[in-house]
């Protein structure tokens, strides 16, 4: 089997639908992968692991109970925002994910 965090969207929805692995264990491996890079490659100005690890945990528990998750659900994302200035990280981004992702994307 590919390593999880090697995986294409698809495959992740693929793999927690039938029961493959569990979002939790593909959201461990994306953290430890992050984990493994982040000295290099400092892409990182915030990093949610405890809201991803309680998100994977809620998927996990619709997919036993034969719940619908969703399209995309399980799925990782990281965000990329670029500013042509220095700006309070985190006031902006606490206004960023409220507008454009909490009421879309959690279950």
């Amino acid at each position: 089997m590919t390593k999880l965090d090697d995986l294409l969207a698809y495959e992740v929805v693929e793999g927690l639908t039938e029961g493959q692995f569990t979002a939790e264990e593909y959201v461990i491996s994306i953290l430890k992968r992050i984990e493994e890079v982040e000295p290099k490659v400092h892409s990182f100005i915030t990093l949610d692991t405890e809201g991803a690890l309680s998100s994977a945990k809620i998927i996990d528990k619709k997919i036993r109970e034969k719940e619908d998750i969703g399209q995309l659900a399980g799925v990782t994302v990281g965000i990329k925002i670029t500013f042509p200035h220095k700006v309070s990280e985190p006031l902006v981004l606490q206004k960023f994910w409220k507008t454009m992702f909490l009421h879309t994307m959690l279950p």
